[in-house]
């Protein structure tokens, strides 16, 4: 009871505090309030994000999705201006001294790290309060959910987990059309970048050494695609630390 009583008096004291204070100093107050709690909660995400899931091993079983092959093209042309001497299979070679490939990604890291890893992606976008401008494209298109679910059916999709997203590129062409045309921009592929390399930081890809490359260079090229497509030059910030870990032999 005595307890009780003293947290009654100090709330008491506390409410008498603030209506004697000044607007302007409630304001303030207001202010560091605010300030506190998203330094709090910038806290916990900090956290969490140093928290990796661990996953299973693999190789995991592979298979040619509804965009692998449209998607290995673009990355040809892109990377080589040819497709010769470029295997097909979606079957990694398990010799980590031998090129590796995106749509071969799926049979080394799996399913759940994808997931993993375009959850963290679209959850930094999410909490990019300090860039309202670039986040308000997503939430105000699309819940976080359902871009995580989409994102990652698309890429395990071409990564040769088999057909998981529906609809292909047509489905793909149609979704990148109803965004809004700000949002298609340099400065917006700056900081999706941005983004992405700090969930590369935060998810547990496994133990090949190759498979962070192999991602930088997937989204790297798909950038370059959407670039020429919208009329914008692709951010040298990201694709200039895509470095190639594929050599065709």
């Amino acid at each position: 009871a005595r307890g009780g009583v003293q947290m009654l008096t100090s709330e008491k004291q506390a409410f008498q505090r603030s209506a004697s204070m000044k607007p302007e100093e409630v304001q303030k107050r207001q202010k560091k309030e605010v300030q506190r709690t998203k330094s709090l909660q910038f806290s916990v995400r900090k956290q969490q994000s140093t928290r990796k899931k661990k996953f299973a091993p693999g190789p995991f079983p592979p298979k040619d999705g509804a965009v692998t092959q449209n998607a290995r093209m673009e990355w040809c042309d892109w990377k080589l201006g040819h497709f010769k001497g470029v295997p097909e299979t979606t079957k990694a070679n398990q010799d980590t001294s031998k090129p590796l490939y995106f749509w071969q990604l799926y049979n080394v890291i799996g399913p759940e790290r994808i997931e993993e890893l375009v959850r963290a992606l679209y959850v930094g976008i999410w909490n990019d309060y300090e860039n309202e401008w670039f986040r308000k494209h997503f939430v105000e298109a699309v819940s976080l959910d359902m871009a995580i679910m989409n994102q990652a059916a698309f890429w395990k999709d071409a990564m040769g987990g088999g057909p998981s997203y529906h609809g292909g590129y047509h489905r793909l062409r149609f979704k990148h059309a109803a965004l809004s045309r700000a949002a298609m921009t340099r400065r917006s592929a700056a900081r999706w970048q941005h983004h992405f390399r700090n969930a590369l930081e935060k998810v547990d890809l496994g133990d090949d050494p190759r498979v962070r490359r192999v991602l930088e260079e997937f989204v790297a090229a798909h950038m370059a695609k959407y670039a020429k497509q919208f009329k914008f030059k692709a951010p040298p910030l990201g694709i200039g630390r895509f470095v190639s870990c594929c050599s065709i032999m």
